[in-house]
């Protein structure tokens, strides 16, 4: 696998935050500003885009766990997710019944079926080149491996890891500088499984400007536990940690502690 030596700088899972506590407070271009001062904060939702379950490269380990792995140096250049495969095998099918709109095409006339068929498979081969472009501008990959002797599961919504960025603020805490939003639909909950061995990728933005060094890590929702990934150099508007008066995208969506993954989630 070519990613593998990318991984290998792995050095361990704990962050120490003691050794970390004034981190952003030298080399500032500019004051900054506490979080009152940021009205309407920048706090954004937080994009994910998963691949599929593969086997998990070799890390140099502290301990069997689950781990959350990254490499700040390697970006996306070739990434598959789970969406693009899905509509890439439906360009692919052979037969209606093999189609996921098998009952639309079916409810054309019997003279038209063919054409609709064909219709469909190259409009899913189309949105599989589309995603295939989107995932792949230098994103940041992130990877969730098992690499404990147990099967060990995640919750999931609409197949995407529940996670978000953290950073340290100027007094040396963990803030989030994302959010996650959960769907309201109940049937878009879900476990991912993982043997030992398997890994999953997903890719997300991290921010690469702004007036505050900082460090990061990424927190992510395990089985009624949280779990974080080693911590990485970054760059960020301060204004990032603040969700004050933020735009969602609904009304009275402001997001809350769970949406931080401040707290655990009701029901997980």
């Amino acid at each position: 696998m070519k990613h593998i030596p990318l991984i290998l700088i792995f050095i361990g899972l704990s962050s120490n935050c003691k050794s970390e506590r004034g981190i952003g407070m030298k080399d500032r271009a500019t004051p900054i500003a506490s979080f009152s001062d940021c009205n309407p904060g920048k706090m954004e939702r937080i994009e994910i885009n998963p691949g599929t379950i593969e086997k998990a490269p070799s890390v140099r380990l502290q301990k069997d766990s689950l781990l959350i792995v990254v490499d700040p140096a390697f970006k996306t250049v070739d990434f598959i997710s789970a969406d693009e495969l899905f509509f890439r095998q439906e360009s692919k099918v052979a037969t209606i019944g093999e189609h996921s709109l098998s009952s639309f095409i079916r409810d054309q006339k019997e003279e038209d079926q063919a054409k609709e068929f064909e219709k469909q498979k190259n409009i899913s081969g189309h949105l599989a080149d589309s995603i295939h472009f989107e995932n792949n501008k230098g994103q940041q990959e992130i990877w969730i491996l098992n690499k404990s002797k147990q099967d060990m599961v995640i919750p999931c919504s609409d197949g995407m890891p529940v996670a978000v960025l953290q950073g340290l603020d100027k007094h040396g805490k963990w803030q989030p500088v994302n959010y996650y939003w959960f769907n309201w639909c109940g049937n878009s909950y879900s476990y991912l499984s993982f043997k030992p061995g398997e890994a999953l990728r997903f890719i997300t933005n991290i921010p690469n400007e702004g007036n505050f060094k900082t460090k990061f890590r990424f927190k992510l929702l395990g089985n009624k536990t949280f779990h974080y990934s080693n911590t990485f150099d970054g760059v960020i508007d301060y204004c990032q940690f603040s969700d004050r008066n933020i735009n969602t995208d609904c009304i009275n969506c402001k997001p809350t502690p769970q949406n931080k993954l401040e707290v655990l989630p009701n029901g997980w």
